[in-house]
């Protein structure tokens, strides 16, 4: 355990005991720090005794104000080894505590060293240790690529040809996937042209049997149609008997009866009614058979062959149309075909229509409105009441179409996964990139720093500039004799937010902002709106800027909608936005929606990009500027020496500048009640 320093973190604690105890020659000799690094002898900031901290005791200090969360703090004797605390020469009188002191300074040096010297062996041990680790974890790695990638040659592809085909002893993979699938596909669509040809192609009934088209289930619709239409305009239209013969209408079974009736009404009136002989020619009635007879009386041969001739007339009738009781003539037997006949031949042909028409309910389609909708049958939601019809083959078939295309995306999908499964070899920079490369070979290039002068190289994007924390991947084709730029990334994913001091980009970096809800992620979790931005995946991170360029902070997602990015001087948007050197385009939530700002060198040094519309969704922006021309230092800082624009000091706090200090005209400073400007 060192002696000499301590390092603490902690949150809230402003009392710490000096590990040394008393055992220091002066208060100076023990230094405060705030983030140090004590073998490169480095610090966030150097605490001042008096301001930032009292002696207690000997043994105690209290700092003013409790370490926050995640600060570091270090208490370090450090005794001067440059000089000497008690000096003498020839003359000089030695005293007991000026010797003591130079023994201590002595010794205080040698264990500071030691403590030292002891940290920097600790430090070295843990990066071998770590060293070797990632050495392990790379072999590992690299082992488990290997079967990845035997196990993608055998299953997949080989990077000549889809592999695992399941033929003799091959395993089933890719191959053998896309095969079935397509098997599955040719089968299916077999089938949807069987049914588009002969049953139904979506649109319209198929297969009716006109020129050459097949006699399918149009032509059956069509024939039971015809047939229907016969029955329904000849013989009966399921409520009255039809095909009277009336003006244009053709004579069918209503004429046959109707003629019949009027046959019978004839016989009743000028034969006979069943009762007697009739139209003796009496007083209205007609002269028929009665006359006849009559007459026939008169004269006896004439009677007898009237009497002949209308026994004949009347056997006749009673055989073929009516005998007064029943319709005859029904052809069974030896019997004549005549009326009962054409009647029992109208019935059945109407029963047949009518089977025809249920056949094509239950097993085609039905329709309610003259056939200008139909809805199919014959879907087999019940096997005895809804048999398998065109209904049922329409589903499976287009079914089977789903179940095929599904195959064919996914084996198309998994064919696009081998395609990506590429294996790139690593190159440790732009200089390292082979000579002499094989046609289809991938590198990745660790640090590509110089890569936008290398050459040759091809699709490199405009404006893109290597460096140290980006890999670039490259493809080389024989076909352009040349390599090929594919993509990139950061080495350090964090990286990706931190400015590069000094570099800069010749468009602008892109920032794609995200609204999410607020977790403990965010820094003001519990502080205005429950929302927050997200920049890359992270919440409201602190961002640093670089002098000279340009930010766009990219708000087409969805989520960005109502939540435009403004900049402000204050996390709490007091004093209105900052506007200089920003432009906004769109509207968030919309394609190409964006707000950007250029940084410059009169850019304020600290900044926080916020919605205009909600508080405390955003974070904060160091612009590593100068904060109106200044410089800035760890011992010094500059303020500009006029006041160009008004400012609010932030309540409950205090402030100063050096001045003389010009305020320019308009130009208002506010200083609420419990703050205070100093200006020196």
């Amino acid at each position: 355990m060192a002696d000499t320093y301590v390092q603490v973190t902690n949150t809230g604690q402003t009392v710490f005991t000096l590990p040394f105890s008393s055992n220091y020659l002066l208060k100076s000799h023990v230094k405060v720090y705030k983030g140090r690094d004590l073998l490169a002898e480095t610090q966030d900031s150097t605490l001042s005794d008096g301001t930032d901290y009292t002696f207690t005791s000997a043994t105690q200090i209290t700092l003013t104000t409790g370490l926050a969360a995640g600060e570091e703090l270090t208490i370090q004797r450090q005794t001067p080894k440059d000089s000497q605390l008690s000096p003498w020469s020839d003359g000089s009188n030695l005293t007991s505590e000026a010797l003591n002191n130079a023994d201590l300074q002595n010794l205080y040096i040698v264990q500071e060293q030691a403590d030292l010297n002891a940290l920097g062996a600790t430090k070295s041990i843990a990066a071998t240790t770590a060293s070797t680790t990632a050495t392990n974890t790379a072999n590992t790695a690299k082992d488990t690529a290997d079967a990845a990638k035997l196990a993608t040659d055998t299953y997949v592809h080989d990077g000549t040809s889809l592999k695992g085909d399941g033929v003799g002893s091959n395993p089933q993979g890719l191959a053998y996937g896309i095969t079935t699938a397509d098997n599955a596909k040719n089968a299916a669509d077999a089938a949807k042209l069987a049914t588009d040809t002969y049953v139904h192609d979506g649109t319209s009934l198929k297969g009716d049997g006109v020129g050459s088209n097949p006699q399918g289930v149009k032509y059956a619709v069509d024939t039971a149609t015809s047939s229907k239409t016969t029955v329904e305009t000849y013989v009966h239209d399921g409520t009255n008997v039809k095909g009277d013969g009336v003006g244009s209408n053709p004579q069918g079974l209503a004429y046959g009866i109707n003629t019949a009736n009027t046959a019978k009404t004839a016989v009743d009136t000028y034969v006979h009614d069943g009762t007697e002989l009739k139209g003796d020619g009496i007083g209205g009635n007609p002269q028929g058979l009665k006359y006849a007879v009559d007459t026939a009386t008169s004269a006896s041969s004439t009677a007898t062959t009237a009497d002949g001739n209308a026994t004949t007339a009347l056997s006749r009738v009673n055989t073929y149309l009516h005998d007064g009781t029943n319709v005859k003539g029904d052809g069974v037997g030896s019997n004549p075909q005549g009326l009962a006949y054409g009647i029992t031949t109208a019935d059945n042909a109407k029963t047949a229509a009518d089977a025809a028409k249920l056949a094509s309910d239950r097993l085609v389609a039905t329709t309610s409105d003259g056939g200008t909708n139909w809805t199919l049958a014959g879907n087999n939601t019940n096997a005895s009441t809804d048999p398998k019809g065109v209904g049922y083959a329409v589903t499976t078939a287009e079914a089977a179409e789903v179940t095929a295309n599904n195959a064919s995306a996914t084996a198309t999908s998994a064919q696009n996964a081998v395609s990506a499964a590429v294996l790139y070899s690593p190159v440790t920079n732009v200089s390292s990139i082979p000579g002499s490369p094989s046609d289809g070979d991938y590198i990745e290039v660790a640090d590509s720093t110089g890569i936008e002068s290398f050459s040759p190289l091809a699709s490199l994007p405009s404006g893109f500039t290597g460096d140290a924390g980006l890999t670039v991947r490259l493809k080389y084709t024989t076909s352009g004799t040349t390599w090929n730029y594919l993509s990139y990334f950061a080495n350090d994913s964090e990286d990706r937010y931190l400015g590069v001091y000094g570099k800069h980009v010749p468009t602008q970096e892109t920032y794609v902002v995200k609204v999410v809800a607020k977790t403990a992620a965010h820094k003001e979790q519990g502080n205005g709106s429950s929302n927050g931005y997200t920049i890359g995946g992270i919440q409201s991170p602190h961002l640093e800027l670089i002098p000279g360029n340009t930010y766009r902070f990219d708000q087409a997602d969805s989520s960005n909608s109502g939540h435009p990015i403004a900049f402000y001087k204050k996390r709490d948007k007091a004093g209105g936005a900052y506007t200089t050197g920003v432009t906004s385009s769109g509207t968030p939530g919309s394609t190409g929606a964006y707000t950007q700002i250029t940084i410059s060198d009169d850019t304020p040094g600290y900044l926080h990009y916020q919605c205009q519309n909600h508080a405390y969704m955003g974070g904060s922006i160091n612009a590593n500027t100068a904060s109106g021309g200044g410089a800035i230092n760890d011992w010094l800082y500059e303020n500009a020496q006029t006041v160009s624009e008004s400012y609010t000091i932030t309540s409950n706090k205090n402030a100063m500048a050096v001045g003389p200090v010009a305020i320019g005209s308009s130009v208002t400073i506010t200083v609420p009640n419990n703050s205070v400007l100093l200006i020196h």
